[in-house]
């Protein structure tokens, strides 16, 4: 499940897991004193190709998000990167390998707007909607990841008028502690088996 994972960690003013076993969140009780003050959402990113490459590539490419709609989900963020950049991970991926498809941007997009759903009324309301503001967003610095929380964005702001500045997506030196992938390869068997499936 996309939110039992954790890869990517968006981070928002708020203090509750999510995960694939919640159900539901409560409509705040009136008599109580207690109510909703933030949410963390931890994440691992959607639907993506395999990393290691394949014999199958054209089929792989096809499966892959179009430039017109990585640049929609794109709007309104921004990319907050060191002024050197990050290491490429080895787990980054080459050409249509690694990356998200079409798949993983909807189920992101549908992560989004069930969080909006079940966030309304105890986090945000009509009178103070969720703004773009309220929002802190890290993540690992991968193609996929990045495009997910984008796309995540997208169905939680779903025909919001953002008159906002974007939001920030901090990539800064998070590969070194977010990545449970170790590079390099633990074990001489990983490197042959990932050898073997690139045949």
């Amino acid at each position: 499940s996309i939110m039992a994972k954790a890869s990517l960690l968006l981070l928002s003013v708020c203090l509750l897991v999510a995960s694939s076993s919640a159900s539901s969140f409560s409509k705040p009780n009136p008599t109580s004193k207690l109510r909703l003050q933030q949410v963390l959402v931890v994440h691992r990113h959607g639907d993506r190709s395999p990393i290691t490459p394949l014999k199958d590539e054209d089929f792989w490419q096809s499966q892959l998000p179009q430039p017109h709609v990585l640049g929609g989900i794109a709007k309104g963020t921004a990319l907050v990167r060191p002024p050197e950049g990050n290491p490429i991970h080895g787990a980054h991926g080459r050409g249509p390998f690694g990356q998200l498809t079409m798949m993983g941007v909807l189920q992101m997009a549908s992560l989004g707007e069930r969080l909006r759903e079940e966030l309304q009324d105890t986090l945000f309301t009509d009178e103070k909607p969720l703004h773009p503001s309220r929002i802190r967003i890290m993540s690992t610095d991968f193609p996929r990841t990045i495009q997910s929380v984008q796309a995540l964005l997208t169905g939680l702001f779903e025909g919001a008028q953002l008159d906002a500045p974007a939001i920030e997506i901090d990539v800064r030196r998070t590969n070194s502690y977010l990545i449970p992938d170790p590079q390099p390869r633990q074990t001489p068997t990983q490197l042959v088996l990932e050898s073997h499936l690139a045949k």
